[in-house]
C-alpha cells in the first residue's frame, strides 16, 4: 500500500489509534488492514495550514468510547497541488458521532 495516497486506504470501518487537534492542525493515526500482509498497519494523516477547521461533537462519551474510535467516512476533494478540503465522520464507540471538516489544507500521509 503506497503511504502517500489517500486512495490507498478504505475510509470506512477504519480503527483510529489517536486523534490530535492542535493550533497547527489535525493528526489522525489510523490502522488500515493490509490484505498483502494479512495484518493491520499504522498510518498518520496530518492536516495542516487549513483555512478553516470545524468540529462537531454529538453524544455523551465515556472513557471506553474514546478507546473505540473509528472513521466511518472521509469525503475529500483536491484543490491546488498538495491541498485538500474534506470532512471526516468519526464514531466514538456507541456514543453518537463526530464531524471534522477542513478547507484548503496541506496534507501528508505516512507510515507510523
Amino acid at each position: 500500500m503506497p503511504a502517500t495516497s489517500l486512495d490507498s486506504i478504505e475510509w470506512h470501518d477504519l480503527p483510529v489509534d489517536a486523534i490530535s487537534i492542535t493550533e497547527s492542525g489535525l493528526s489522525l493515526i489510523v490502522t488500515p488492514y493490509d490484505d498483502v500482509t494479512n495484518s493491520y498497519s499504522s498510518r498518520t494523516l496530518r492536516i495542516t495550514e487549513a483555512e478553516s477547521l470545524e468540529l462537531t461533537i454529538n453524544g455523551s462519551l465515556s472513557p471506553k468510547d474514546l478507546g473505540e474510535l473509528e472513521v466511518f467516512s472521509f469525503d475529500y476533494e483536491s484543490g491546488s497541488p498538495g491541498r485538500i478540503s474534506g470532512t471526516f465522520g468519526i464514531l466514538p464507540g456507541n456514543a453518537g458521532f463526530w464531524k471534522l471538516s477542513f478547507r484548503n489544507a496541506a496534507w501528508s500521509l505516512a507510515d507510523v
